[in-house]
């Protein structure tokens, strides 16, 4: 019974990760355009919000630690993105290259995920890459 359960809770991790994903990088133009036509950002709320926050931690204890790690990397991606839209003042040719930054970040954090929650038994290390390259990334061990 109780890994029918992480397997529910695995799926719906998955499903709002790429519910997410998809709200922030497909939907770029239409909540920017939100953003500077209208000078409002309650919008953002919506192609922020996310599941993951009102997770306790014994439902994810189970998860390996690579797992873990990608997941709160991935999310907190998502977060400085959504911190820096909800409270910027930059004109938009700035916004537009801040943003590419951040998917640019996001996108990578994602792929890391998809790959750490689809193979979850895989004994997985933190790899540190240059400051350039972004956050440390998990890569499976040989």
């Amino acid at each position: 019974m109780k890994i029918n359960t992480n397997e529910k809770i695995l799926l719906l991790i998955k499903l709002d990760c790429e519910a997410l994903y998809n709200r922030i990088i497909f939907r770029k133009e239409d909540y920017l355009r939100t953003m500077v036509l209208k000078r409002n950002r309650d919008h953002l709320k919506q192609v922020f919000r996310s599941r993951y926050y009102d997770l306790k931690l014994d439902e994810l204890k189970d998860f390996s630690s690579g797992a873990i790690y990608s997941l709160e990397t991935f999310y907190k991606e998502a977060e400085e993105l959504g911190w820096y839209l909800f409270h910027t003042e930059d004109m938009p040719a700035t916004i537009e290259e801040k943003i590419n930054y951040h998917f640019r970040m996001i996108e990578k954090a994602y792929t890391t995920l998809q790959a750490n929650l689809n193979d979850s038994n895989t004994d997985l290390q933190v790899q540190e890459l240059e400051e350039l390259d972004g956050p440390p990334v998990i890569k499976p061990t040989d």
